[in-house]
């Protein structure tokens, strides 16, 4: 993924913190969802002749009509990886890929960086001292595979030492701030 992929991402991923208001780990995604109107619905409920059910090897979708946004997700999946089905889902959407058939790899990638760094923002596991797979899994409810990705992008980043540079970091991060401090004790 080139660099201005990673930081429209990146970038958007804190915004998408910040203006959802979220202050915590987990990330509430009812919470995200609800700030820009977005409606999941399990897999399960929908018609097996519908035209919005997933096909086998589909996690999630978006679909987007002219007066609402739904997001569909396999709910057989373990919550962790329903979870990063739905971060992945609003990244399409945000990040402005909104045609699924014309998804391109580089869309992918840049949809993967902004799933990761929403659910496991960086700044936050650095304010809480979080190191391996095992506790960022568990602070995250994310899965140990998706943890273990961001351990290892996260000793990059801790070997780096250049946290909270950006406007939008500092600003997540003093929104999680309470909620970092009291985890710590």
């Amino acid at each position: 993924m080139n660099y201005d992929s990673y930081k429209s991402a990146r970038d958007m991923s804190w915004i998408c913190l910040s203006d959802s208001g979220v202050q915590t780990l987990p990330v509430s995604l009812s919470k995200v969802c609800k700030h820009y109107g977005y409606t999941v619905i399990k897999n399960s409920t929908l018609p097996t002749d519908s035209e919005f059910t997933l096909k086998p090897n589909e996690r999630g979708r978006n679909v987007i009509t002219d007066s609402s946004t739904f997001i569909i997700v396999r709910d057989t999946d373990s919550l962790p990886i329903q979870r990063y089905s739905i971060a992945h889902e609003i990244g399409h959407i945000l990040l402005g890929h909104n045609h699924t058939e014309n998804i391109t790899r580089s869309d992918e990638d840049e949809t993967e960086r902004f799933a990761i760094d929403l659910l496991a923002p960086a700044c936050v596991l650095w304010g809480l001292e979080l190191h391996t797979p095992e506790e960022i899994s568990a602070a995250c409810n994310i899965s140990i595979t998706s943890a273990k990705i961001r351990a290892e992008r996260m000793k990059i980043l801790y070997a780096r030492g250049k946290f909270l540079l950006h406007p939008l970091e500092r600003r997540v991060y003093k929104q999680f701030e309470e909620f970092i401090k009291n985890y710590k004790k």
